[in-house]
């Protein structure tokens, strides 16, 4: 029996679908098993961190929306509207992206190595696509170095590494002080 479940912050919900919900502007961590958005309206949602297996989402809007760090494996995204989308950091494994609109998405660190139906031409319109892991294919489509990915682990770890410096080096916000 397959069980079709999202999880919003710690609460369980069993449901068939959600297919055509509407969740535009949403804030929260989700995660989202063998479960159907169809169709769903998810435009501005911020799902940083996101989390989907086998979920199928295809023809979702998902323009605007942060999808920063998200997991989504097996899933369905062909016909998703991911315009202008934050998949910073995103792993897509062996999700399939057939006619899916990427155009001014944030890839800076994606990794599309296993995705299925992704044209050169659609990578082409996001931002930063030259900032995201590819399978060999896709690096010769794209006319990246061969080396591409590993160069850009590197690039990747040395920003990470500059960043968590910096933030060390920030001083501590003062309380405030109830008035």
């Amino acid at each position: 029996m397959l069980v079709k479940r999202l999880v919003v912050f710690a609460v369980i919900a069993v449901l068939p679908a959600f297919a055509q919900a509407n969740l535009t502007k949403f804030s929260g961590r989700v995660v989202c098993d063998h479960s159907s958005l169809i169709g769903a309206r998810m435009s501005h949602a911020n799902f940083g961190g996101f989390h989907a297996d086998y979920c199928n989402l295809s023809g979702a809007d998902l323009s605007n929306a942060n999808l920063s760090h998200a997991v989504l494996n097996h899933s369905d995204l062909s016909r998703a509207d991911l315009n202008h989308a934050n998949l910073s950091r995103a792993v897509l494994n062996q999700s399939d992206l057939n006619h899916a609109n990427l155009s001014g998405a944030e890839l800076s660190g994606a990794d599309l190595r296993t995705v299925e139906n992704l044209a050169p031409k659609v990578v082409k319109a996001a931002t930063n696509w030259d900032r995201a892991f590819y399978d060999d294919r896709m690096l010769k489509a794209l006319r990246l170095p061969a080396d591409h990915n590993a160069r850009l682990a590197e690039q990747l770890k040395t920003e990470e590494e500059l960043q968590k410096r910096q933030n060390a080096e920030q001083p501590a916000p003062k309380p405030s002080t109830p008035q």
